[in-house]
């Protein structure tokens, strides 16, 4: 019911994500660093008991297999969903008073380790190093990818239909933060799709999973990510291009400033993405 009834305030992936992290019947892996010999969180074994009846110990039963600090995710987000879950069953049984058990705060704080794991970022190439190596590659599909700065399952995943003129519509249902993202393509980037329309539709005509592996094992033994050409090309925007992080912020499809901030800044920025991107494709294809 909670979960319902702020849909709304959600991303659709993250109302999936949020829905699946408290069904009892499937449990998200604890992280890496974890090493638990049960790594799921226990959220059945409060699912069935009445809010009032749950103690901070019940809670934390539920947490400790998945638990690695209180901003480490899955675990804090199970926390923080059960603590609002919780919440608002003692809002509509009108209680004023409620003392609830999921919060950190003077509560879980004294039952579970305030110590999180350092934050593994992707591994990103160093900027610099980016025309040699997309010389040495000559692949269409990381061409593509790199000079739109995208994630690798929005170019992958990328057909025609979504391609009108220069610019590139990725669809909500695609995309990360479940909206509509434009794209100003670059003659470089355009020009790394080739001549035709594959049989398929596809940009590159593999599917997604063929163009992944491929992907991947272009940058095997590099020491670096697919999705870590975002942080360099991010690095570049900065460093060199000096590019307000309003704009760089937007080519990378980040939500720029708060709801309110949002509110009153709805332009696209097109105009100066458009020309931030130009200057990546020139700078990473070592067109001086």
């Amino acid at each position: 019911m909670y979960l319902e009834s702020h849909a709304n305030d959600w991303a659709p992936s993250e109302r999936v994500r949020y829905a699946r992290l408290l069904w009892v019947d499937w449990a998200p892996p604890a992280p890496k660093e974890c090493k638990e010999p049960n790594p799921v969180a226990r959220v059945d074994l409060i699912a069935d008991r009445p809010f009032r009846a749950i103690r901070p110990t019940d809670v934390r039963d539920v947490l400790t297999p998945i638990w690695c600090g209180p901003s480490h995710k899955p675990a804090s987000l199970v926390r923080s969903l059960v603590e609002r879950v919780l919440d608002a069953a003692a809002v509509e049984a009108g209680i004023d008073d409620y003392s609830n058990p999921a919060v950190w705060k003077g509560k879980l704080e004294h039952l579970l380790s305030g110590t999180s794991p350092e934050v593994e970022h992707f591994a990103a190439m160093d900027y610099k190093a980016v025309p040699a190596f997309l010389a040495d590659a000559a692949d269409p599909v990381l061409t593509f990818l790199v000079l739109t700065a995208s994630r690798l399952s929005e170019a992958t995943g990328a057909d025609w239909s979504e391609i009108d003129g220069n610019v590139w519509t990725i669809p909500a249902d695609r995309y990360k933060t479940g909206k509509e993202h434009k794209v100003p393509l670059s003659q470089a980037a355009l020009a790394s799709l080739g001549d035709g329309m594959p049989a398929n539709g596809s940009l590159f005509g593999g599917t997604p999973k063929a163009l992944k592996h491929r992907l991947h094992k272009l940058v095997k033994g590099n020491g670096v990510t697919l999705h870590g050409f975002r942080s360099a090309f991010r690095d570049w925007a900065r460093e060199v291009a000096k590019a307000p992080d309003d704009v760089a912020e937007m080519c990378l499809g980040h939500i720029v400033g708060s709801k309110t901030q949002q509110a009153y800044k709805r332009g696209d920025l097109m105009v100066e993405r458009r020309a931030l991107m130009d200057a990546w494709a020139s700078y990473a294809l070592g067109v001086r």
